[in-house]
């Protein structure tokens, strides 16, 4: 199994470490008596080929005394042989017991002896000793304290002590101290740990919190972090969310990350602004004092008159350390969609760096002549097509149409659509001019027929195209075995025909389907 680290496994580069051992593993778990109960695992492994031979043992004895009382003795060790002898050899040795005086609080004592040996340690041997103590104090208020001696063989030692304190004053705010002191022998750095939080639950999901560490070194490279912070919930009818999250290495490096959203839940009327809509949201990474993302989002809509209106501003900081923007308006005639006219009207500028603003037009009326007969009129400048990884997620093209059209619902059974555009290429100075038309016939049989007429013609660098497209399609009304489709077209072109192109070409496909 030489190429274990090919297979698409998590664990490839562990199982790769295997390669060329024989090994065996077992894992045991007794019930002596009720309360006393014995629990390990042996591993073995053996690499002839290298003389490799490695082996653990891990066992715990755990006696639960009484409900307030229990002691557990463990005892793990690693050997690790090679052709030269022992390689790594480590023993562990702990035995902690814990009780729980009830009102008096819940004390546990550890006693801790670890050796180790072997051509490849480095680690001195060590013994430590200490306690945990935690006591309810009020139902409220919770106290806690760590004491720890670790001596070393080779003359270091390192004391821990630990304070904690957890303080709910009201049911609303609570606040968490902890204050942790390591010392060590001269040899090595003396650190001291600060934590502590505070944090209020207005209700209804919404609570603020503020956490700050502190790490003092001897040595340099202290730390300090602090967090704001706001729960995601509702508040006087909005919802909001949010964080401030700074880290600093002293004298080093300083990143900070903050976010932040807020929005009505519910749309609610001002003056003569109905349906009001709105939304803002923040986002942002500092790294070293230089801005390596910031994202600003607002939204505002509201119903005026009997109309939608509708604005939204975007910012973004593109990885050259400059900004771009998008400030949309948009105005809704009818926002119901039940009044012969509609109109739909959107106005975009776009601002990226080196470059001028470009200027996004969208509109879109329609007016209903009668239940059977609507005109349309449709205007576009610089588009958007969707790409993922560009600024804002959309790109402009450089284009601007026009769209004139009529749909005529003739009787149930027939409609007649009509359609004129002017495509405009405005870097390239194209202009591209397209009609079309579809009659539809036996629409309500499920099985329409159609006729079809498209012209484009279009002016390239002084050289006109021009094609004239006919096409008769039927489609049947599916049935429970069969499927019936088809198409009888003809392209015929005017000028300009390309060079793999036929001056007049038919095309005529059949599709049938049958279940058998």
């Amino acid at each position: 199994f030489t190429r274990a680290r090919d297979v698409n496994d998590g664990e490839k580069d562990f199982l790769a470490q295997l390669i060329g051992y024989n090994q065996v593993d077992l894992q045991y778990e007794i019930g002596l008596i009720p309360r006393l109960r014995l629990s390990g695992q042996l591993y073995d492994s053996d690499n002839g080929d290298e003389r490799l031979k490695r082996s653990r043992n891990n066992h715990l004895v755990s006696w639960q005394i009484d409900k307030n009382t229990e002691l557990q003795y463990r005892v793990s060790g690693h050997h690790f042989q090679g052709f030269s002898g022992d390689l790594f050899v480590n023993q562990l040795n702990a035995l902690s017991a814990k009780r729980n005086f009830g009102k008096w609080g819940t004390l546990s004592v550890v006693n801790e002896s670890e050796t180790f040996r072997g051509s490849d340690n480095q680690r001195p041997d060590r013994k430590t000793q200490g306690l945990r103590y935690e006591n309810q104090i009020t139902k409220s208020l919770k106290l806690s304290t760590e004491q720890f001696r670790t001596d070393y063989s080779d003359g270091g030692y390192e004391n821990v002590s630990a304070y904690g304190a957890a303080w709910q004053i009201t049911p609303r705010l609570g606040i968490s101290l902890k204050d942790v002191h390591v010392d060590r022998d001269e040899a090595k750095n003396t650190q001291r740990f600060l934590d502590y939080g505070v944090s209020y639950d207005f209700g209804k999901g919404v609570k603020i919190g503020y956490t700050f560490h502190r790490e003092l070194n001897s040595q340099g490279g202290g730390k300090r972090n602090y967090r704001y912070e706001m729960s995601e919930g509702e508040f006087g009818g909005f919802k909001a969310g949010g964080s401030y999250d700074e880290k600093r290495i002293d004298n080093q490096r300083t990143t900070a990350l903050g976010g932040f959203h807020i929005s009505n839940t519910k749309p609610f009327d001002l003056g003569i602004l109905k349906d009001v809509r709105m939304s803002f949201g923040y986002d942002s990474h500092t790294d070293q004092s230089l801005w390596k993302k910031e994202t600003k989002l607002a939204s505002f809509g509201a119903s005026l008159f009997g109309t939608r209106v509708e604005m939204s501003y975007d910012q973004l900081m593109l990885p050259s350390q400059e900004r771009a923007y998008d400030r949309t308006y948009k105005w809704i005639y009818d926002p119901s969609g039940k009044k012969p006219l509609q109109a739909s009207l959107v106005y975009k500028s776009r601002a990226l760096p080196g470059g001028d603003s470009i200027i996004v037009r969208d509109y879109d009326v329609s007016y209903k002549l009668n239940d059977r007969l609507k005109l349309n009129l449709t205007t576009e400048t610089f588009p958007e097509k969707e790409k993922k990884d560009a600024p804002f997620g959309s790109i402009l093209q450089p284009t601007r149409s026009r769209t004139y059209g009529v749909d005529w619902k003739i009787n149930d059974a027939s409609a007649l659509t009509v359609a004129y555009s002017e495509i405009m290429d405005l870097a390239k100075r194209n202009l591209v001019r397209r009609s079309t038309g579809e009659l539809t016939l036996f629409a309500d049989t499920g099985s329409p027929l159609r006729l079809t007429y498209g012209m484009d013609q279009s002016d390239r660098n002084g050289n006109r195209q021009t094609r004239f497209l006919y096409q008769l399609s039927f489609d049947q009304q599916p049935g429970p075995n069969q499927t019936l489709s088809f198409l009888i077209g003809n392209i015929d072109w005017d000028d300009g025909k390309p060079n793999n192109e036929l001056w007049n070409r038919w095309d005529i496909r059949i599709d049938y389907q049958l279940r058998f």
